[in-house]
């Protein structure tokens, strides 16, 4: 048995991908247990992680689809350990962590950081000036060394 969870707050949207489910199952043979909500929160309350498949709209009255898509991911609102017994395994450790990555560079570099009149203002810390500043330091003796060299060389020629 399959089971499948709708969550649409339309209840003509929500006939209509019912009724094709169950043309589907005739169809295939298949078994299926189709479960409603009408709402995204009631579900992320309710949800045992039984699902095999999820439908939810994006445009609901309590939770937008994509949040608590979100939430149900992270486990965040259903009470479920999303990772558990994987926290040990290389392999999904280093997918979260370039998801992770994909995840803050996109928001970073988009227009999400910069709402209302929020801006970035990027700032050097301390220890940066400092090495900048030795660099710096050490370029100018490095030239200044060089130019005396020179003039030491060409003096002794004239010798």
């Amino acid at each position: 048995m399959i089971n499948i969870i709708i969550i649409e707050d339309s209840e003509d949207d929500y006939k209509y991908l019912a009724d094709a489910i169950h043309r589907y199952a005739e169809q295939s043979g298949e078994v299926f247990s189709v479960k409603h909500y009408v709402s995204a929160l009631l579900f992320l309350n309710e949800y045992k992680a039984d699902a095999d498949i999820i439908f939810m709209d994006i445009e609901l009255p309590d939770i937008n689809g994509v949040l608590a898509g979100q939430d149900l991911w992270d486990g965040s609102r259903s009470g479920m350990d999303t990772l558990a017994g994987l926290e040990n395994d290389s392999a999904i450790v280093s997918a979260c962590r370039l998801a992770t990555k994909h995840i803050i560079y996109s928001v970073i570099n988009s227009h999400a950081m910069n709402i209302g009149d929020a801006q970035i203002i990027p700032a050097m810390p301390w220890w940066e000036v400092a090495i900048l500043s030795g660099m710096i330091a050490f370029i100018v003796l490095t030239v200044a060394s060089a130019a005396m060299l020179t003039v030491s060389v060409i003096k002794s020629r004239k010798k």
